[in-house]
């Protein structure tokens, strides 16, 4: 087994129902070389109590009181006081399987990657696309294919950052967007032209709890603060155009531009929002589209309700 530092980064905010289950977990970690660093991001329930209960059962549990600055704030901080040679996030209110660690060091150091990811135990995921039963490698444009299409498992699972472990060396220079929603799809903008290989172990070492009170919950569902994410698509887009990979900012922009098509009919309440900002993602990009896709594209904006009906959006 190897030595190296882990340090687990866990954001915590008002999750006191669940937060001792989430530590459990990390105490029954088959790894034991490992920092957990909870950080409680102002909680106004007993989160920073029970916190504070926890370091004293664990030495290895480390906790860090802080202002209220959201979930990416929690995490920078948590970046700030980690000292491992490798790095990972576990939300408060999920666990994590018993190998959840030590497998995903042995896929890095086996395929000599930059990061390791795992499958996800969450009713709220597809199917998965790819019949991968081994852990295996992925190089860096098989990465950038799962980021292809966003109804897929596989999408999901090269997102968000809670069901990796990253080596320092890769979230060197590395930040969460303060202040937004979906921070994920921002964080992942940063390294997928950085990983060169990525370990990927097909086993749900990650239970994702449904939280309806979360920003993918049920209560959130019409908030307009969903809208940042297209801000990160935006930022996608140009980052492939940066690197002159035109099929992934094609594929990137279409499905924005489809995105906001089916936001703009299923929820009303944004849908002034989601025309704004299709139309400058249609003009300021639309040469990155194909002739189909233009034609597709132009529909909706002469022609909404026809395209929702051919596309069965109403």
């Amino acid at each position: 087994m190897s030595s190296e530092l882990i340090s687990i980064i866990i954001p915590v905010y008002n999750v006191e129902a669940y937060l001792k289950e989430c530590a459990a977990s990390i105490m029954g970690q088959v790894y034991e070389n490992y920092e957990a660093i909870f950080i409680d991001d102002g909680s106004t329930d007993s989160s920073g109590s029970i916190c504070d209960a926890l370091a004293g059962l664990d030495e290895r549990f480390k906790v860090v009181h802080q202002k209220n600055k959201g979930l990416s704030g929690a995490r920078n901080r948590g970046l700030a006081e980690a000292k491992g040679d490798y790095i990972c996030f576990i939300d408060s209110d999920d666990m994590v399987s018993p190998n959840y660690l030590s497998d995903m060091l042995e896929a890095i150091k086996a395929g000599k990657a930059d990061m390791a990811f795992c499958d996800v135990d969450s009713s709220k995921l597809a199917e998965p696309y790819y019949d991968i039963k081994e852990s295996c490698t992925l190089k860096a444009a098989t990465c950038r294919e799962w980021l292809e299409d966003p109804w897929s498992r596989e999408y999901v699972l090269m997102v968000v950052a809670w069901n990796k472990l990253f080596s320092r060396a890769l979230l060197e220079g590395f930040h969460f967007e303060e202040g937004k929603w979906h921070e994920d799809e921002y964080a992942v903008n940063q390294i997928i032209y950085r990983i060169k290989r990525a370990a990927y172990v097909p086993k749900k070492l990650y239970k994702y709890r449904d939280n309806v009170g979360g920003i993918t919950g049920a209560k959130n569902k019409n908030n307009k603060k969903h809208m940042d994410a297209f801000d990160a698509y935006e930022e996608r887009i140009k980052i492939a155009i940066k690197n002159n990979d035109l099929s992934f900012a094609n594929r990137t922009l279409a499905n924005t531009l489809y995105i906001l098509t089916e936001l703009y009919f299923k929820n009303p309440q944004m849908a002034t929002e989601c025309k704004k900002s299709f139309c400058e993602f249609f003009y300021n990009y639309k040469r990155y589209l194909d002739n189909k896709q233009l034609l597709k594209y132009q529909l909706f904006l002469k022609f909404p309700r026809a395209y929702g009906k051919i596309f069965n959006l109403i």
